[in-house]
């Protein structure tokens, strides 16, 4: 009778991911997690940890950062010192302090993961964990080496999808280093992988990545066509995906010379974005738009978005907010 009841739990928390991940319903998502962890026994410590897995994406994706960091250190307490769970927890954990850009507290839980000895996957989820910080530390060689290094081992491992994810990520640092070649090529595999898994929290964002690329080599109709497909793809509640694919679009329109529309979707990025704690995704939008108001001659306006801005800025921007988001001074040094 438990091994079923306990199959029932487990199937609940499936159906949880399912809710999230492929229709965007994070209520549903959180519902069925809670649901799990109120019914497994408190000796079913696996169980429970999974379930909060569960809830704290399912905070995570409408921008509530703070519960689902609470969701995180609850499984990291919860987890003690099983490695595998415990290695996830504070990699979870690490994402989250990254998102509000709290990157010495970030430092000090990354030093705190440890390789899971003899577990290859684990240990390349850590790698491309480790890979991400570097990333936002603008410590891009070492981010480079990380994300390599991960997708070569989950393609190794049959796991096209986060093999596909990591390449992403090596995208966005070609993006950065002026390979457009490479980052397009990325981008596009991305697309593939995801379209064929019915990934839709992550198509999108290879599509808003490939319209910023399509944006750079000038082909704007085309950009323009798959930033459109990128803001169709967001599913609901997805903050993440929402504020990034209305900043790829507001770019779009910039360079179609439709500034009111771009400053508009700008805008709407940052208003999404207000009031929860995704610190980098407001530096991302704030400083498309400060780029925007400057080159409309609006250099007051801009500059108090600039104030606001990280210095340095986060090396997961691509080069050209990185380079004009920071002003003058900056720009002429």
């Amino acid at each position: 009778r438990w091994t079923v009841r306990a199959g029932l739990l487990l199937f609940a928390a499936a159906l949880a991911y399912v809710a999230l991940y492929r229709s965007g319903d994070a209520t549903e998502s959180e519902r069925l997690a809670a649901e799990a962890l109120a019914t497994l026994l408190p000796t079913d410590v696996e169980g429970r940890v999974l379930a909060l897995f569960r809830l704290t994406a399912a905070a995570w994706w409408p921008g509530d950062v703070r519960r689902a960091e609470d969701f995180t250190r609850k499984a990291l307490e919860l987890a003690g010192q099983r490695p595998l769970l415990r290695a996830r927890a504070l990699r979870t954990l690490l994402w989250l302090l990254e998102v509000r850009l709290e990157l010495d507290e970030a430092a000090e839980v990354l030093e705190s993961l440890d390789l899971v000895p003899g577990d290859v996957l684990e240990q390349a989820r850590t790698r491309y964990a480790e890979a991400s910080l570097r990333r936002v530390q603008g410590r891009l060689d070492d981010a480079v080496a990380g994300f390599t290094e991960a997708r070569v081992t989950f393609l190794d491992s049959g796991m096209a999808g986060d093999a596909a994810w990591a390449g992403t990520m090596l995208g966005w640092l070609a993006f950065v280093d002026g390979d457009l070649d490479a980052a397009e090529r990325f981008f596009r595999e991305g697309m593939r992988v995801f379209a064929e898994n019915e990934d839709r929290g992550r198509l999108c964002e290879s599509e808003r990545a490939l319209a910023e690329i399509l944006l750079e080599r000038g082909r704007v109709a085309e950009a323009e066509q798959y930033a459109l497909q990128a803001r169709e793809h967001v599913s609901n509640h997805d903050v993440t995906s929402s504020v990034a694919t209305l900043r790829t679009l507001g770019l779009v329109r910039s360079a179609q010379g439709r500034d009111d529309e771009a400053e508009s979707l700008l805008r709407e990025a940052l208003a999404i974005v207000a009031g929860t704690e995704c610190r980098l995704l407001e530096v991302g939008a704030a400083a498309a738009l400060a780029r925007l108001l400057r080159a409309g001659g609006r250099d007051a306006e801009a500059e108090e978005l600039e104030c606001g801005l990280p210095d340095p800025m986060p090396g997961a921007l691509n080069r050209d907010d990185a380079f004009a988001a920071v002003g003058e001074t900056a720009r002429r040094s």
